[in-house]
């Protein structure tokens, strides 16, 4: 899956659908880690690289068929190692991964519907490293006739066409991180600066979001909009503090907002 909005699809709903598959995997009773972090290597498409091929299992999310995903499953699906695939089913997977299994969930992350999809991808993750282990799970490549050569631990872009294509993918991803919370709607003004986040709470979670938030000497005001379970909070923040405290202050309003969130998902 993505890790910033992308034409329809916002990090928030991006963020949301991450938040379903760690619940999905934790309840396979497996350990989560996303392909891009890996502590022992610093490079991040080399962290990409060995998260994609060491992996027990991958879910890959290919809603939206976005470029960078689909060349990371297709990494994946070189292997014999075990792939779930879910979709939102908006735009139809493509032809090459007719024949593999996906799984589709709605796009609006209804709430009953979120929970009977954890249930089908926990299951579904628990048979296939089951059946991987057994050495009964049949690979992606292995519906095809030709043979497939097991990844090693030695460097994967051994020769000059997979390096270059890495080398773009890098930069590309170099382009994602920049677009990182690119829902939320930043307007410089003279006097102060607004800026925008989504959540799902209920109406009382919300005012103690706003109640907290009030409460920092340099948020100037906030202002509030629920829909449902669905809520928005408009930050007006003092112009006169320097940009690295701006960017804390996101970050402890972004984490207060996660922490009084109560709506599960």
């Amino acid at each position: 899956m993505p890790i910033a909005g992308d034409g329809d699809y916002t990090s928030e709903h991006w963020r949301r659908v991450q938040r379903i598959i760690v619940r999905s995997i934790e309840k396979a009773g497996m350990t989560v880690r996303l392909v891009w972090e890996s502590p022992e290597v610093d490079v991040i498409h080399a962290r990409i690289l060995q998260g994609i091929y060491e992996s027990d299992v991958v879910v890959c999310d290919v809603s939206g068929l976005n470029p960078n995903v689909m060349l990371e499953l297709g990494l994946r699906l070189s292997t014999k190692r075990p792939t779930v695939v879910i979709t939102d089913s908006v735009k139809k997977p493509p032809f090459d991964i007719g024949v593999f299994q996906y799984h589709s969930y709605q796009r609006d992350l209804e709430y009953n519907a979120v929970d009977s999809f954890i249930d089908e991808i926990s299951k579904k993750i628990t048979q296939v490293a089951e059946a991987f282990e057994q050495k009964r799970y049949k690979s992606f490549v292995e519906n095809f006739t030709f043979e497939v050569v097991e990844p090693t631990e030695v460097s994967v872009p051994a020769d000059v066409a997979i390096r270059e294509r890495m080398e773009s993918f890098s930069r590309q991803l170099s382009r994602i991180e920049k677009l990182i919370g690119a829902e939320q709607r930043i307007e410089a003004r003279s006097e102060a600066v607004t800026m925008t986040w989504e959540s799902y709470c209920t109406e009382e979670s919300a005012k103690q979001i706003v109640s907290t938030l009030t409460r920092d000497r340099r948020v100037l005001g906030v202002a509030h909009n629920q829909i449902g379970h669905k809520a928005s909070f408009t930050v007006a923040i003092s112009s006169t503090i320097t940009p690295v405290e701006l960017a804390a202050l996101r970050k402890w309003i972004q984490d207060t907002i996660d922490h009084l969130e109560d709506i599960p998902f």
